[in-house]
C-alpha cells in the first residue's frame, strides 16, 4: 500500500503516461493540476484514497481519457459539466 501525496509536477514529469492506477492506497492531499499535461492518459483510478478538494478543469484537457474511478475518494468535481465532457 502506498501513502503520501502525489508530486505536484507528476503530469509534467510523465507526459506519456497512459494509465494512472492508484486505487486502494492511502494517498491524500489535492490531485495535482499538472495531470492535465499527461495528455496520453486513458485510465485514472483513484478509488479508496483520501484526496481532498475539487477536481479542476485540468481534467477537460485529457481528451484520450476513457475511464476515471474516484469512488470513495473525497475529491469532488469543480464543474460537473467538465466530467460529463469526458
Amino acid at each position: 500500500m502506498l501513502a503520501g501525496v502525489l508530486p505536484p509536477n507528476i503530469g509534467n514529469a510523465l507526459p506519456n503516461l497512459e494509465e494512472l492506477l492508484f486505487g486502494g492506497n492511502m494517498f491524500g492531499g489535492h490531485i495535482p493540476a499538472s495531470l492535465g499535461n499527461a495528455s496520453k492518459l486513458t485510465w485514472i483510478d483513484f478509488m479508496d484514497n483520501s484526496f481532498a478538494g475539487a477536481i479542476g478543469e485540468w481534467i477537460g484537457k485529457l481528451t484520450n481519457l476513457e475511464y476515471i474511478y474516484i469512488l470513495k475518494a473525497t475529491a469532488s468535481a469543480a464543474q460537473s459539466s467538465t466530467l460529463l465532457a469526458i
